[in-house]
């Protein structure tokens, strides 16, 4: 008893792949991040509180980024310096 054994459902074709909208935005922002650490890789002379330096540009830039953002976490979370629009 020979059966041919044939699927019910067609198979359906490979989808084409694509990354998701999140990732493609991802991998843009990293893209533009590295052409700008690459356009900003000269050094540069820096007058630091205790003494001058030569520093790449792209250090000075993540530096004080950071230290931005550090000091705005520290004030947003200060009593009376929260979200404001609250009644």
């Amino acid at each position: 008893m020979a059966s041919d054994h044939t699927p019910l459902t067609e198979p359906k074709p490979a989808k084409a792949r694509r990354g998701s909208p999140g990732a493609i935005l991802a991998a843009l922002g990293g893209a533009l991040v590295a052409v700008f650490a690459v356009l900003n890789a000269q050094s540069v002379e820096v007058n630091w509180l205790a003494a001058t330096t030569r520093t790449p540009l792209i250090v000075v830039i993540v530096l004080f980024l950071l230290v931005g953002f550090a000091l705005g976490r520290l004030l947003a979370s200060l009593p009376g310096r929260g979200r404001r629009g609250k009644s």
